[in-house]
């Protein structure tokens, strides 16, 4: 089976490290608007380059999708009609009514399609979903998330995904529905920029989305794109019988006050934090994560069942990342009607 990788920036290399690490020698094909940078990768993995995109998909079983953005809706529409597996990083497309296209020509072409939300294959995330699925954790009150980066982008990097929803909480966003078992029906939200750091250009490096599900729980997501102490990104979910949180442990970079600690009592060490450095960056905290995410696309690719995360799921979560992006502009608490029937029509 040929895999073919297209877009080899920052996440694209990642997939294409993994996909090597899996396939015989000469499985992997490569394309990049940089050609010298596809040249660099194909050679460290013994992969073969395309020149364009369309000799890529003609020659690949399956495709992974890693360019910009902006970039998508075409490459997708051109493998889904020659039957070829797709692997779509987030978002769908840069904009909404695209991604909608990307959705319905998914469901008219019985596509194997997969989105890149990495954090449903993380080991932690996968026990939330589990526990709440099982009824252990009894009826969900709320969840918090955590997506807090170490620092902005470097200057000059070109952010193609959104706004800070878009490109940033729309990991929790859908992480939150997959844990919840339930649908989202409004949102509110707030936006700002982070003090003391120069404006980005989406206006917007400090975001909180409310969610509010069908069952009656809730959901408080945060994220920033500074935290002096490293990368933090976690989860919590509170019910009525357990509390629970994915990815606190020695390297959550968080500072433990133990000023108020009893005498007599030890301090939990599954939660005390900051003993070992911090995650670099989102490639070292969920390595894992995106390892077990490409063995599902190759399991999906040969025909093993339906894909973990599809086009509706990820459509849902740009609709609400974008009905948050409305609220923080607003302040407004924003319904957001499941459109999925309406899709399917069109």
């Amino acid at each position: 089976m040929k895999i073919g990788v297209i877009g080899v920036g920052r996440i694209g290399s990642v997939h294409a490290r993994n996909l090597a690490s899996m396939l015989p020698a000469n499985s992997l094909l490569i394309h990049d608007a940089d050609a010298t940078t596809a040249h660099q990768v194909a050679a460290e993995l013994a992969g073969s380059v395309r020149p364009t995109v369309a000799a890529l998909v003609e020659d690949a079983d399956a495709v992974v999708v890693a360019t910009p953005a902006t970039e998508r809706s075409d490459i997708l529409a051109t493998a889904m009609a020659k039957g070829t597996a797709v692997f779509c990083e987030k978002p769908l497309a840069a904009e909404l009514e695209e991604a909608r296209q990307v959705a319905r020509t998914a469901r008219r072409t019985g596509a194997r399609f997969q989105v890149g939300f990495q954090r449903r294959f993380d080991p932690d995330y996968r026990r939330l979903h589990q526990l709440v699925a099982s009824g252990a954790a009894g009826q969900l009150i709320m969840i918090r998330g955590t997506a807090f980066d170490h620092r902005p982008p470097d200057e000059g990097y070109q952010l193609t995904s959104g706004d800070i929803f878009t490109d940033c909480l729309i990991h929790d966003i859908d992480a939150a529905r997959w844990i919840a078992h339930d649908e989202v029906v409004a949102v509110q939200a707030d936006a700002r920029e982070v003090p003391d750091q120069p404006a980005r250009d989406d206006g917007i490096g400090v975001g909180t989305v409310v969610l509010t599900f069908a069952g009656g729980g809730v959901a408080v997501l945060t994220a920033s794109r500074l935290n002096p102490l490293g990368y933090d990104h976690r989860m919590e979910v509170l019910g009525t019988r357990l509390s629970m949180a994915a990815g606190l442990n020695g390297m959550t970079p968080l500072r433990v006050l133990q000023a108020t600690r009893l005498p007599g009592t030890r301090m939990n060490t599954a939660a005390r934090s900051g003993e070992m450095p911090a995650f670099a960056d989102f490639t070292e905290r969920f390595a894992a994560a995106y390892r077990a995410e490409m063995r599902a696309f190759l399991d999906l690719a040969a025909g093993g069942g339906p894909s973990p995360c599809g086009p509706d799921d990820a459509l849902r979560a740009q609709e609400i990342a974008a009905a948050a992006a409305t609220a923080g502009r607003t302040g407004a608490r924003t319904p957001v009607p499941f459109s999925r029937d309406e899709a399917l029509t069109s």
